[in-house]
C-alpha cells in the first residue's frame, strides 16, 4: 500500500510492507519525502513492567505506568489511515489473543515523523483469571500514554 501526502512544497509517500504469518501481520513503514529521500519510519512505545501478586498472573501488584520508552521499527497489524497517515497497532497476546497492547501514532507533517498519541496494554489473560476474576478483570485495560496525571 502506498499513502500519498501533500504539504505545502513538500510530497509525503509512505510505503506500508507488511510480513504476514497466520492472522498477525508485522509491518514496517518507509517514508520518502521532497528533499530528504528514503528512511525507515521509527515509533516511541512505552516500556513497562507487569508486577503480578501470585505467579499465575491473575492479579496486579501496581498499576502499570510507563517506565521510559523504547523505539521500533515494526508494529504488528498496523494499519494507516490513508486520509490523517495515523498508524494504529494492535498486538494480541495469549493463546485466546484476548489480552495486549494497542497504541497510535500521528504523523507531524513538520517534522516528517510520527510521535505517540495514545498506547493502551490489557494484562489478563482469561486463561490465567479464575472464575470469580474473569468477568471483573477481563478487558481491563491500562493507558500508559498519555499519562494520568
Amino acid at each position: 500500500m502506498i499513502v500519498v501526502s501533500r504539504n505545502g512544497n513538500v510530497a509525503t509517500i509512505i510505503y506500508d510492507l507488511y510480513c504476514e504469518y497466520s492472522a498477525a501481520r508485522t509491518r514496517v513503514f518507509l517514508l520518502w519525502r521532497t528533499f530528504t529521500g528514503y528512511r525507515l519510519m521509527h515509533f516511541a512505545k512505552p516500556a513497562y513492567e507487569l508486577r503480578w501478586v501470585d505467579d499465575i498472573g491473575s492479579e496486579l501488584a501496581e498499576k502499570p505506568g510507563a517506565t521510559g520508552y523504547e523505539v521500533v521499527t515494526r508494529l504488528q497489524n498496523g494499519k494507516i489511515d490513508p486520509n490523517s497517515l495515523e498508524i494504529t497497532s494492535n498486538e494480541p497476546w495469549g493463546a485466546d489473543a484476548d489480552a495486549g497492547e494497542r497504541g497510535s501514532w500521528r504523523f507531524q507533517h513538520n517534522a516528517g515523523a510520527y510521535s505517540l498519541s495514545w498506547f493502551e496494554v490489557d494484562p489478563f489473560s482469561e486463561r490465567s483469571l479464575g472464575p470469580d476474576k474473569a468477568s471483573r478483570l477481563k478487558g481491563e485495560r491500562f493507558v500508559l500514554f498519555p499519562s494520568e496525571k
